[in-house]
């Protein structure tokens, strides 16, 4: 089964979007102190990652909407 571009590209940024999360269950683990500014930096800059990618998606999703 060959893929497209488009297709790709999606699983990659699925991928990125994975790896995002695994890396925040990591950050928000018991063994982990995320009263230091490391910590507290790597959260944000994590959930900034992930609400870029959900307002990216939705609007996706909406432009068909304003087209019709």
């Amino acid at each position: 089964m060959s893929l497209t571009r488009e297709q790709l590209d999606a699983i990659n940024r699925m991928d990125e979007i994975a790896a995002c999360w695994r890396a925040l269950s990591n950050l928000l683990g018991p063994d982990v102190d995320i009263s230091s500014t490391d910590a507290r930096d790597d959260l944000a800059m994590l959930t900034n990652f992930l609400n870029t990618e959900y307002e990216a998606a939705r609007s996706g999703l909406e432009m068909p909407k304003q087209a019709a």
